[in-house]
């Protein structure tokens, strides 16, 4: 079955209820389904029901539902919160996907994830040590953190440009994210050439796509072409 009209395009306004939710969850139809996980994740409070909710749904065997289900975490995220060391390791997974919809999806999501899910406080410490352990998780948010938060831009890019050859995808791209960060920011063009370079070959479609766009951000803020 396929969704012939966008989700986004019919909603319940004001009339959103949890009640409204389950009937659109239970119609079987992916685009009553779709609707129904995104304004949950909007306009639902209880976001831990609504997690739970998307993740079951993330699981579906129809692509669009899963899409949907994904892209509803992101959203969840930018106006409630997640539980990140639930969320994070299925959307790496769905990243991988053979959908683009879906793989799509998880790595926007991702990406809502590591700016709207920030720590009160940053601390080096925290991440430093999630970098030593090898925590793929708190790497994902932290890594990120640390490239707009931390007061020695020196180190965070150092940190960041190691972390392009880490043997994790996510982590790859994470540095990459942080190094577009710091980039927008600060002129180290010089230093990162050869890196962005070389993650353009990387082995993941999503670590070459953000080089790419790593290139894109030098050019619009320094004029530069890599």
């Amino acid at each position: 079955m396929s969704v012939e009209k966008n989700c986004y395009e019919v909603g319940p306004g004001d009339n959103y209820s949890r009640q409204w939710a389950l009937a659109e969850l239970q119609s079987g139809d992916p685009q009553r389904i779709g609707r129904a996980l995104f304004y949950s994740a909007i306009g639902n409070s209880d976001w831990k029901w609504v997690q739970n909710t998307c993740l079951q749904f993330a699981e579906n065997k129809d692509e669009h539902i899963q899409e949907m289900a994904v892209t509803s975490l992101g959203e969840l995220a930018r106006v409630n919160q997640v539980d990140l060391y639930t969320v994070i390791p299925v959307l790496i997974q769905k990243a991988k996907n053979k959908s683009a919809l879906i793989s799509g999806a998880a790595q926007n999501a991702i990406g809502d994830l590591r700016a709207f899910c920030i720590p009160q406080e940053y601390s080096r410490k925290q991440v430093l040590a999630a970098v030593s352990k090898d925590n793929v998780v708190d790497m994902v948010i932290g890594i990120y953190d640390m490239s707009r938060r931390d007061s020695d831009v020196n180190f965070a890019l150092k940190t960041c440009l190691d972390l392009t050859r880490h043997q994790h995808f996510a982590v790859r791209e994470t540095a990459l994210s942080g190094i577009a960060e710091i980039i927008s920011n600060h002129d180290f063009v010089n230093v990162v050439r050869p890196v962005i370079r070389k993650a353009t070959g990387d082995s993941d479609a999503w670590v070459r796509e953000k080089a790419q766009r790593v290139i894109g951000c030098i050019k619009t803020f320094h004029g530069i072409e890599i």
